[in-house]
């Protein structure tokens, strides 16, 4: 058995899919905590919501 034939297992664990779920759920985090600062500033800063009349 040579090396090459060691790192082919075919039943072995998938990273590929922890790591686009690690990855997505980052971005996802990080979107969500900004819009979250947004509209918290914008109840802090009523001139942020651009003197439209629905907000």
């Amino acid at each position: 058995m040579n090396d090459t034939d060691s790192r082919k297992d075919p039943d072995g664990y998938n990273y590929d899919v922890v790591r686009q779920f690690t990855l997505m759920t980052l971005v996802w985090g990080i979107l969500g905590m900004g819009l979250g600062v947004f509209i918290a500033a914008q109840l802090v800063w009523p001139a942020l919501n651009l003197d439209l009349p629905w907000t």
